[in-house]
Parts: structure tokens; C-alpha cells; sequence
């Protein structure tokens, strides 16, 4: 079996190029032959050094990084330097090969997707994102801070201003979603999507083919178990990611500050000086390495995921799991498919601050916080989200669409 994956970067520069690089390295270390296809660079070295790994990137600025802002507008919509190298890689292809796509929005542009489509291998997007149907590929209003339920490039969605940079901006990504449906049949041309999480499936597979075949896919977590972290002796609760409005922390700033609970936030992000001046006692470690965010995640009472947008899987709750740390999340997003209330963690109303105080003084209480901590931990590591186990999946995902076992999608 051999397998080309498509996607906008050879470098990890997120969760979804994380999930992509690592699951590509997998696939080689089963003894697959696996041609990676990126747009952008520069190459990780975890595609490196396998002789079944093969790597082809064109070295292109992603569009957010571009310096030229006409090219990276252009690009953004139609990149026909990648999509006319990804023709030529699929038209030399041998006839036993899967495509699999992973993200195109960033660099690769939905030209990517259409060539795939046109190469006649059988193709398989994973949905890391809502870009497929959503112009701004989160159904959200980031100027209300609230999900947005209008119907993707309707006249009360293009006319609405929800994107987190301007209006002007949402004009572009409408022109590329209507180029992406309109003109180039995306995702109509793509007949196999990997969903992530329960809640992602809701969301998306209404704007989907209605023949399409769904696999549900749990990504990798890229974990060691060094035993349960003893959280009912620890006193901070754990903020990691991104320091912006759609990630809730405002939310709780407000209520770790009424509540007086001392806090870590691990990342970065334009509100860090309305955090600082919100939270002086807080610590503001800046963007960490996986080792030094487990480090904190080990030393953290509950970590805090809460978010105000759907996610799709997202994955500091599932290592927080597999570290025997309870998460506290939103009621919103798609970490309540993996964190059930007063299980393995706690939920909270996604809108409310008094909720969110109420359930962090929930977990204040040691033999509360133990017991999710132990269920948690024995959670995860009863089945743990390993690198054999995704590619196992996978394996079994891609002799599904060569038809060579029969098909039991998701």
C-alpha cells in the first residue's frame, strides 16, 4: 500500500500538522510507502531519516506569512504552483495508493483538493477544521465571541462581519468559499472524510456529500505514562494555548480572580497584558516545548479548557487525561464528548462566569479532584490514543477505500 499526504505544511506549526507529520511517520514505520506533499516549510525532522518516507515540499511562504500580500491573496484562493505539482506526483502514481488530505486553507488553497479529486485515486480529506464549509473556518462570530448559526455563504452570512481581522478580510475568504463550491466542487468531489470528534460530525456533516462515507478517526496523543500526577496536593489551575477571545480566557481570568485561585497560562497571545493586569499573581510562561507543558500540566490542581468555539478534537483535555490531571471545559466545544461531567472532569456553561466559578470551587474539594483524576487517568491509559493505534486505524480506513475489506464508517 502506498500513501501521498496532502497538506499545507512540513513543519509542526500546530495540532493539525502534529497529527499529520506523525501519523505520515507511522504509516512509514508500518512499512508503508508514504510521499508527503506541503506547500510550506521548513521539513520537521520527524519526516526525516525513513527510507519509506519520502518528502516534497515547495518551499512557498503560507499566506499569513507572506510578505507579498497580493501573492498571498492570490495563492490563498488558487495556488496552481502546488496544485500542478500535486497533478504530476498523482499521475505517476501507482494504482494501489490512497490520497490523503489533511489542511489546505493555510497554504495549498482548495486547488489542492480539486486536483486530488481529478487524479482517480481514491481520496480521504481528515476535517482538522470547518474551512470545508465554513468561510471562516470555525462557525463563529469573532466579533459577538459567540458560535454562529448561519448557513455557510448564504446572503446573512456573507453580509455578516464575523472574522477576527475585518470585514474586508471576510470578503476574501467568501470569494475563495464560493471558488472552492462554486467553481472547483469542493467538497463535492471528495467522496471519504475522517471526523474527529462526535460533536465535529454534528457540525459539518450537513454541508457535506450526502453519498460521502464518514470514518471516525481519534487523533494521535503523543504521550508517555509516568503515572498518575497526584493533583489533590496541587493548587494552580493550567490555562495552554492561545491567549484570544474565543479561547475563554477572559471568562477565567474574571473567575480566578474572584475566586483568588492561583494560575498558570502557558502560551501567548494579544490579550497577555489585559491578562497580566487582570491577574498580577498569575504566572505567564510563554509557549512551552511538549515537555515543559506536560511539566506544568503534572504540577496543575485541573487544567482549564475554556473555550467558546466548537473545536473539533481538541487535544491539551486528552493529554491532560493521560497525566491523571481532571479538565474543567466549556459546554460548547468538543471536548464534552471525552471529559463527561463529574467523571473525568467538569463542564460549565460556555456563557457564564458564575458558572465557571462554580465549578472551579467544585474542584477545589481533594477528594472531589482525586477521584476524576484516578478516572481519567485509568480512562486514557485502558485504550490509549497511540501512534499504533491511529495507524492502525488508519491502515484499516485506507484498505476500506481500496476495497479490499469491507467498508464500516463511523
Amino acid at each position: 500500500m502506498k500513501i501521498i499526504v496532502i497538506h499545507d505544511s512540513a513543519a509542526i506549526d500546530g495540532g493539525a500538522s502534529k497529527i499529520a507529520i506523525l501519523a505520515a511517520r507511522g504509516c512509514a514505520e508500518a512499512g508503508m510507502d508514504v510521499h508527503y506533499v506541503a506547500a510550506a516549510g521548513p521539513i520537521a525532522p520527524e519526516l526525516c531519516g525513513l527510507d519509506r518516507l519520502k518528502v516534497t515540499c515547495l518551499e512557498q511562504h503560507d499566506i499569513k506569512g507572506d510578505p507579498n500580500r497580493l501573492r498571498a491573496a492570490i495563492q490563498g484562493i488558487a495556488n496552481t504552483r502546488a496544485a500542478s505539482e500535486i497533478r504530476r506526483i498523482l499521475g505517476a502514481a501507482d494504482p494501489d495508493t490512497v490520497v490523503h488530505i489533511h489542511s489546505w486553507s493555510k497554504a495549498l488553497s482548495p486547488l489542492a483538493v480539486r486536483a486530488a479529486a481529478d487524479s482517480g485515486l481514491p481520496v480521504v480529506m481528515s476535517l482538522h477544521e470547518y474551512f470545508t464549509a465554513c468561510p471562516n473556518g470555525g462557525f463563529y462570530n469573532f466579533q459577538k465571541n459567540e458560535v454562529c448559526h448561519l448557513i455557510p455563504l448564504s446572503l446573512s452570512c456573507i453580509s455578516c462581519h464575523c472574522d477576527s481581522r475585518s470585514y474586508k478580510h471576510k470578503l476574501w475568504r467568501t470569494a475563495r468559499g464560493l471558488v472552492q463550491t462554486k467553481v472547483l466542487g469542493v467538497p463535492d468531489c471528495v467522496k471519504n472524510y475522517i471526523i474527529l470528534s462526535p460533536l465535529s460530525r454534528r457540525v459539518q456533516t450537513p454541508f457535506l456529500p450526502k453519498d460521502a462515507t464518514f470514518h471516525m478517526l481519534d487523533n494521535l496523543i503523543d504521550v508517555v505514562d509516568v503515572g498518575r500526577a497526584p493533583v489533590e496536593h496541587n493548587k494552580t489551575v493550567l490555562f495552554v494555548g492561545r491567549f484570544s477571545r474565543e479561547k475563554g480566557v477572559i471568562n477565567l481570568a474574571h473567575a480566578l480572580r474572584d475566586l483568588e485561585i492561583p494560575a498558570v497560562f502557558v502560551g501567548d497571545g494579544h490579550l497577555r497584558p489585559e491578562l497580566e493586569q487582570m491577574l498580577p499573581q498569575a504566572e505567564f510562561t510563554g509557549w512551552l516545548s511538549s515537555e515543559g507543558v506536560t511539566a506544568r500540566m503534572r504540577e496543575a490542581r485541573l487544567v482549564a479548557f475554556p473555550s467558546t468555539w466548537y473545536e473539533v478534537q481538541p487535544l491539551v483535555p486528552l493529554e491532560a487525561a493521560a497525566n491523571g490531571v481532571p479538565t474543567l471545559v466549556s459546554n460548547c466545544t468538543a471536548a464534552i464528548d471525552y471529559v463527561p461531567h463529574n467523571e473525568r472532569g467538569l463542564q460549565f456553561q460556555h456563557d457564564s462566569v458564575e458558572s465557571l466559578k462554580e465549578q472551579l470551587l467544585v474542584a477545589m474539594d481533594d477528594r472531589v479532584i482525586e477521584r476524576l483524576s484516578r478516572n481519567a487517568y485509568t480512562w486514557y491509559w485502558d485504550n490509549p490514543w497511540t501512534s499504533d493505534r491511529h495507524v492502525s486505524e488508519l491502515t484499516r480506513i485506507y484498505e476500506q477505500m481500496l476495497g479490499r475489506t469491507p467498508v464500516l464508517a463511523g
